[in-house]
């Protein structure tokens, strides 16, 4: 029996692969579970135009993703600190500090994106790890300077 999974099954596929299973199988679980149909000639058409839009839209993901990579090399950042007497800083510059710098500059990126440890307490150049979708990974360059 040949079936268009409609939600991922461990064991057999993922959502939208068209799978041939045991008559048994498909009529008794999957099909009474809803978590296939009949891969009939209509649900065939469906699912391969599914998969363009999906691999369309996976494309514009990556290109998007590889230009906010360039961007972000391109696009220096800078800020003051308050330092004390005897070097110690008064302050630090966490992941919201540096969003709102890239905001100034044009450049949205949520939170998770930027990889943090811990919040910088120390002046100089510091670069900052940045992970976006497809696995595409840069960084930011953040200059510190003394207030």
């Amino acid at each position: 029996m040949k079936i268009v999974l409609q939600k991922d099954v461990k064991g057999v596929g993922k959502k939208g692969d068209v799978k041939e299973v045991s008559d048994g199988y498909g009529r008794n679980f999957l099909l009474k579970n809803k978590l296939a149909i009949l891969a009939t000639e209509g649900a065939l058409h469906v699912v391969r135009a599914l998969k363009e839009t999906r691999e369309q839209r996976e494309k514009r993901e990556k290109e998007q993703s590889e230009a906010m990579i360039k961007k972000l090399a391109a696009t220096p950042l800078k800020t003051t600190m308050k330092v004390g007497t005897e070097g110690s800083s008064f302050g630090s510059v966490s992941v919201a500090k540096i969003l709102t710098l890239l905001k100034e500059k044009g450049i949205v990126l949520d939170k998770s994106q930027i990889v943090l440890d811990h919040t910088i307490k120390t002046l100089g150049v510091h670069e900052i790890p940045v992970r976006l979708d497809h696995g595409y990974e840069g960084h930011i360059t953040l200059t510190i300077e003394k207030e």
